[in-house]
């Protein structure tokens, strides 16, 4: 067997349950669009374990109007973010904030959630080229 190359990563809406782990995942997906209070929790995180910033839904397809850009730009203040998880439809709706993220420090990850199965992959590489064509 080739030998794998892996990161675990911890997914969680309140940061402050990570301190009490026995074993620490590589990054921990920050869920801030479901986190209460998220940006108190970043302002007192230690940054122990490098975080993945996610505003992502299980719902198919997210409206407009459901997320923040100015707390996904926010975050990025702290210094702690390695990674940022959206959506490929918010990506596409939101062309600005592509656009902010790829200027920084950061690598995006583009998610295609859609739990009541799976789109064929030529349908889910149309959409993510067309996202970076945005």
């Amino acid at each position: 067997m080739d030998d794998l190359e892996y990161e675990v990563v911890g997914v969680t809406r309140d940061l402050t349950s990570i301190k009490g782990l026995d074993a620490k995942p590589d990054l921990v997906e920050f869920q801030i669009n479901r986190a209460d209070r998220p940006m108190e929790q970043l302002q007192n995180y230690d940054g122990s374990i490098p975080l993945i910033i996610s505003w992502n839904s299980t719902e198919a397809a997210m409206p407009e109007s459901s997320i923040d850009e100015k707390a996904i730009l926010e975050v990025f203040k702290y210094n702690l973010v390695e990674y940022v998880d959206l959506h490929v439809d918010l990506i596409e709706e939101h062309n600005s904030l592509k656009k902010e993220i790829d200027s920084m420090d950061v690598e995006l990850i583009v998610s295609y959630y859609y739990p009541d199965g799976t789109p064929p992959e030529d349908e889910i590489l149309s959409q993510i080229e067309r996202s970076d064509d945005s």
